[in-house]
Order: C-alpha cells, then structure tokens, then sequence
C-alpha cells in the first residue's frame, strides 16, 4: 500500500511543479509593447490568467485524454487534436471579446510566437510527465505480478498436501521417502531463492516444473493419470520465472476427480531460441478454469513477453487446452 501511496503522491508533485513552470512562462510571456499598452491592468492581469488555465488545461488533457486514449491508437489523429486545440486557445480570447462588454483580452499579434512555443513546451511536458507515470506504473505492475507469482507457488495447501503424500510413503518406509523430501526442498530453494531475479535458467524452470508435477501426483489416485514430456535442448536460454506452472496448477485444481478418470497431458518442446507449451486435460465441470491466476500470468505475459508470445485457451465437453509459445 505504501508504495502505491508514495507513487501517487510524487506524480501529483510532478504536475504542481510543471504547473509552476507553465504558469511562470506564461506570466513571461512577451506581448507587442505598442499592443499591450492599450490595455489596463485588470486587462492584462486576466489575459494572462487565462493563457494559465488554457495551458494548463493543454497539459491535462493531453496526459490523461490525448496520449492514453488517442496517441496509441491513431498518430495522424492524435497530431490532428493538438493542432485543433492550439487554435481554439489562439481564438478563446478573441471571442471572449466579443462576448464581454468593455473588456478586452490580449489577442496575439500577426504570428502567435508565444503560445506557439508555450503550448509546444506544455505538449513536450505532458508527454514526457506521461511516459514517466506510464513506466512508473508499468514497473511497480510487474514487480506486483512478480510477487503475486512467488506468492502463487507459496501456497499453504500444495506443500501441506506434499507433505502429507511423503509422511504417507514415510509410514510406508518406502524407498522414495527421502527423495522427495530432497525434491521439496529443491523446489522451496528455487522458489525462495533462485527465482528472485527478472529471468532465470530455462533448465531450472524445466526441472521445478517437473519436480512440481511429481509432487502433486502423490495425492493422486489411480485414476487419475498425469503425462509430462519435455523435449529439446535448454541450452543457455532464459525465461521469467513461474510463466509456466499457473497453468499447469490450475490443471491439477480443476482437472483432477476422486472418483471419476482424468488424463492430464503436458508437453513442453522447446526449439532455438522458442519455448512451445501444451496442455489438456478432463473437463471435471463446466465451472471456469480461468481463475485469478490465470488472469496474472496472461498480464504478465504482455508485460514481458510483448509481441513475443502466443497464447490460445480454449475447451470442449471433455477436454481444457492451453496452447502457448514464447519466444524467448
């Protein structure tokens, strides 16, 4: 909370400090001497309050309206709106002059040279001041994300029930015992440890996953069938961490039946520099597979991976399918 505090505050910071820029540039603002004197005080005081609120106003609206709602969609457009707005602040005064009785407003004399340069400076501002919330925004997003996925694979009811299919091999004095214990430690070092930075070995990630899909089957019946195949070669590629198990956890969530047969399949091949991932597995109910983590890591896949991977879910009556390829 505090972060989110913290970032929202200096953003507000940044614009009253633009705002005093804005506002001091206006007040500077050269005017045609032989033009300003035929106007009182009171005149020029206000000419340049309203150059102030419609400066302001061009800033505002081009960080909050014009940029995230236009710039990204159509350019040729966006141009077209910040020219548009330039001429209604060149011709505000002027038709406030013909309202007003007695009054006149500075109107800009032959080529309107300052609120061309002050208007292009608000523009220049607002953009930067944009591009700076919209990083600002993006990074703390993706270190939530990442933490939503460390915590993802710290949940209390996976290692609860890991423990439980080992303290029943243990009472078994089955061979395997102390293996898995080894792998569960392995993963809880991984997780705790290994996966703290942007991107780690694709080898690593391979063997969680395969590690993590042989945890889950010990609380799994006879019934219950799970194949995992991984092909090719890791080599020395990367990839962020915890990309892959969301979807594989929610198969072990929503497609596995005590009493009824479900197959799960996974397969993973991966080419020169392209992880290819896929999944399926027996539709148990209608209800959605698409929970929050599923919603996490699809956002995560845009923030890391933009134009770089390709994701389709789909489903039938019998089956969940999760096609996925990243290109790494």
């Amino acid at each position: 909370m505090f972060p989110s505090f913290y970032f929202s505050l200096m953003k507000y910071i940044y614009h009253f400090i633009l705002l005093i820029v804005i506002i001091g540039l206006t007040i500077c603002m050269p005017y045609a001497p032989k033009f300003a004197t035929n106007f009182t005080a009171d005149e020029l005081y206000y000419s340049v309050m309203l150059d102030n609120v419609l400066a302001a106003g061009g800033y505002f609206l081009n960080f909050y309206l014009f940029i995230p709602y236009v710039y990204k969609r159509r350019r040729i457009l966006y141009f077209v709106i910040l020219f548009a707005y330039f001429m209604i602040v060149l011709y505000v005064p002027a038709g406030l002059n013909l309202l007003l009785q007695g009054f006149s407003l500075l109107v800009p004399v032959g080529f309107p040279s300052p609120q061309f340069l002050l208007l292009s400076l608000v523009y220049m501002l607002s953009y930067i001041a944009r591009k700076r919330y919209e990083w600002q925004k993006l990074s703390e997003e993706r270190t939530a994300f990442e933490l939503a996925a460390l915590k993802q694979q710290m949940q209390p009811h996976f290692f609860f029930n890991t423990l439980n299919g080992i303290y029943g091999l243990s009472i078994k004095e089955s061979a395997q015992t102390s293996a898995y214990i080894l792998k569960l430690a392995s993963m809880m070092r991984y997780v705790l440890y290994e996966s703290n930075s942007d991107k780690v070995a694709l080898s690593k990630e391979m063997e969680h996953i395969s590690n993590y899909c042989e945890m889950q089957q010990l609380r799994l019946g006879r019934n219950n069938v799970v194949h995992l195949k991984i092909t090719g070669e890791t080599g020395i590629l990367q990839i962020a961490p915890f990309i892959l198990i969301p979807f594989i956890e929610n198969n072990f969530k929503h497609g596995i039946s005590a009493s009824k047969d479900t197959v799960m399949n996974i397969c993973i091949h991966i080419t020169a520099d392209t992880i290819h991932f896929t999944s399926s597995n027996t539709m148990i109910s209608q209800s959605s597979h698409e929970g929050v983590g599923i919603k996490n890591v699809k956002r995560r896949l845009e923030l890391l991976y933009p134009r770089q991977h390709k994701l389709t879910i789909s489903r039938d009556a019998q089956q969940f399918i999760v096609q996925l390829s990243v290109n790494l």
